[in-house]
């Protein structure tokens, strides 16, 4: 009976010291272990926007960045005013819905988040916006357009079922308040 309970110790043990092993391996990783494309935060070579800011969400308030009035001209007579959006990042988000019950979000995240989200949308057709931002593309999700826009140290995202034109527009709004 003795010699079972001394296995058992051991086991739990084995087992423990496995857990806590695996878990300062996952939590205290060196930031030398992240990979290159991660590293570079999506900015261009060359670019003058420090790694540091580049994860750096701007400060503002996305629902200022397109006003009520603004809005309605854009997109249609709004059935409520616009509200903060529900983020599940830092990314800063307002939602507009109007009459017809078409909707949109504008997002604001640091300027790596272009990066990131072009290569996720790689696999998507994207077609680039010469013209707006620093660099823009669209692609279409359903009946939503997907609009991505970088300008200087912010990312700036339109999604929602306005369509193209009305989401540039909105888009356009945006970023001469960023």
């Amino acid at each position: 009976m003795m010699r079972k309970n001394k296995f058992f110790l051991m086991k739990i043990k084995t087992l423990a010291l496995f857990c806590t092993l695996t878990l300062l391996i996952a939590c205290g990783g060196s930031e030398n272990t992240t990979p290159s494309a991660q590293r570079s935060n999506g900015t261009e070579s060359g670019s003058s926007v420090k790694p540091e800011d580049s994860k750096k969400v701007p400060d503002v308030d996305a629902c200022s960045l397109v006003t009520r009035s603004e809005a309605d001209a854009i997109m249609g007579k709004l059935r409520e005013a616009p509200k903060p959006a529900t983020t599940l990042r830092d990314e800063k988000a307002c939602s507009y819905l109007n009459e017809e019950g078409a909707n949109v979000t504008v997002r604001v995240y640091g300027s790596n988040q272009f990066g990131l989200q072009k290569g996720i949308d790689s696999e998507e057709k994207m077609t680039s916006l010469p013209g707006l931002g620093d660099e823009a593309y669209y692609t279409k999700k359903g009946s939503d357009t997907d609009l991505w826009v970088r300008k200087g140290g912010a990312t700036l995202n339109v999604n929602g079922s306005i369509g193209l034109e009305k989401s540039k527009g909105m888009a356009q709004k945006a970023l001469s308040r960023l």
